[in-house]
């Protein structure tokens, strides 16, 4: 009970945390979209470029709509790596209750296989469980700094430096489906085995 109700205090105090440094964020951004606008005002005057309006504008859109849009799509995609998580393991479960017939030698190869199996699934299941605890801590990281890698595209030399970071967010969103196609390997390389072995 008490070790529950410190980490729980500790998960408040992060989240607490997060949230104020990313209003901090948001400030710089906000800084970092006055010097770009201030700077082009200063090079071109008051006709800044339909160009340079229209991507300042989809910046500011951005700004409000990813953390919500981010957070949405990456619940949804780790809820569903989840639900197709636990049906790879009830699949596994099944290969691992087959019953064979024949002589030691098939036997000896489903006893083995049987544990391979266990085996995988436990390995399987340990890492995946770090893995989305990593993938989330750094997802929380990506989302408290995004305003100000968003801000990087209103201005043209850093422009790519915005761009690598939503594909570097896009990349750990889609993370829970690379789990899910790793799952589904297993399941994979394990029915070929029992092809091979002529136990399928």
């Amino acid at each position: 009970m008490g070790a529950n109700i410190t980490f729980q205090n500790v998960n408040q105090v992060l989240l607490s945390v997060l949230d104020d440094m990313y209003l901090v964020c948001a400030g710089i951004a906000m800084l970092i979209l006055f010097l770009s606008v201030y700077r082009n005002y200063k090079e071109f005057g008051e006709y800044l470029g339909i160009r340079y309006l229209v991507g300042l504008l989809l910046t500011v859109v951005l700004l409000f709509l990813f953390p919500e849009t981010a957070d949405f799509l990456f619940k949804g995609m780790l809820s569903w790596g989840r639900d197709a998580g636990k049906r790879v393991e009830e699949i596994m479960e099944v290969l691992k209750q087959v019953e064979v017939e024949g002589g030691w030698f098939s036997a000896i190869v489903a006893g083995i296989a049987n544990l391979v199996y266990q085996g995988a699934v436990y390995v399987g299941g340990f890492f995946r469980d770090i893995m989305i605890i990593v993938c989330c801590g750094l997802f929380v990281i990506l989302k408290t700094l995004s305003p100000i890698f968003i801000a990087m595209l209103a201005v043209p030399e850093t422009k790519s430096i915005g761009v690598n970071f939503l594909t570097l967010t896009f990349g750990f969103i889609m993370t829970p489906l690379c789990m899910v196609f790793g799952d589904l390997t297993m399941v994979w390389i394990v029915c070929r085995v029992w092809e091979h072995t002529g136990m399928a």
